[in-house]
């Protein structure tokens, strides 16, 4: 089974190589085993260990609908499924706007508007549960806006920026 993720840097194909007894997938020409450790935080927040050959990493997994924070060696990673039949309906306006992907606070604007973006440009740091994620440009185009300042405290769907295409700002 493969599917498409929506990784930091992109869109990326996972193939499900193994469901049981471990899950063991592809992406790219890394194929890994995931391993994930009872914790009491609940169904949604736990311990996960990935491993890479001989190689084992501690993380922390995060669920939030079709969204996985994964915390990795100090670093956050955002995980989306992406539906094809929604990635469809998405594009146009909807393509535009930059929503919180969870509640936090802004730590640091690293764009003003009417600057140039290509797909993955950091726009934003924002921080949520002591964790902290960079806010990226989901496709081409310019800053029109950025609606929130550094200690500035946000809601899940929050507009924190918007978008505007490239013969827009022409």
């Amino acid at each position: 089974m493969t599917m498409q993720l929506k990784l930091d840097d992109g869109i990326h194909d996972l193939r499900i190589v193994v469901r049981k007894p471990a899950l063991i997938a592809s992406l790219g020409d890394h194929t890994f085993e995931l391993e994930e450790l009872e914790a009491d935080h609940g169904p949604d927040h736990c311990a996960v260990t990935l491993c890479v050959g001989d190689h084992k990493v501690q993380a922390w997994r995060y669920v939030d609908g079709d969204r996985v924070f994964l915390h990795i060696g100090g670093r956050t990673f955002t995980v989306d499924y992406v539906d094809p039949v929604i990635a469809a309906e998405e594009v146009g306006e909807a393509g535009n706007i930059i929503k919180a992907p969870m509640p936090g606070i802004v730590v640091d604007v690293h764009l003003e508007a009417g600057a140039p973006v290509t797909t993955g440009t950091a726009i934003l740091t924002v921080e949520s549960m002591k964790l902290q994620s960079t806010i990226i440009a989901p496709r081409d185009g310019h800053v029109e806006a950025i609606l929130v300042a550094p200690g500035e405290a946000f809601e899940r769907d929050a507009v924190l920026a918007t978008l505007s295409a490239d013969e827009e700002t022409k």
